[in-house]
């Protein structure tokens, strides 16, 4: 949602606030997996979304509030999206026909994550 702001006379100012972090994040060149592999969590919980478009999936991770989002899986097939605060050194990766993780990049933001605090 773009905001903006008026002041008196002069021409609306657009506020690129919340959103381009978002933008910018799904702009990033996010590492996918090469073979149908999906990741694990050792330590933490998924967060499962369902009838979701990869970019949506992606859009949420990095907007997620609740705990810092750093990869995704995803099924293309039922549309079908797991936010996970774990990446592959920390999750174990399994083989699978219909998932594929995506890594979220450097320049998409990714938050400082404390496993240790996870235990």
């Amino acid at each position: 949602m773009l905001k903006f702001l008026e002041i008196s006379s002069l021409p609306p100012i657009l506020l690129i606030t919340d959103i381009y972090h978002t933008v910018t994040g799904l702009l990033c060149n996010w590492e996918v997996s090469v073979e149908a592999q999906r990741l694990v969590p050792r330590i933490s919980q998924t967060r499962s979304l369902t009838g979701v478009t990869l970019d949506v999936c992606k859009e949420r991770c990095v907007n997620e509030s609740s705990a810092p989002c750093v990869a995704v899986n995803y099924m293309t097939a039922d549309s079908r999206c797991e936010l996970l605060l774990e990446r592959e050194y920390t999750a174990t990766v399994n083989a699978t026909e219909s998932w594929k993780y995506h890594l979220r990049p450097a320049c998409a933001g990714i938050p400082n994550l404390h496993l240790d605090a996870l235990i």
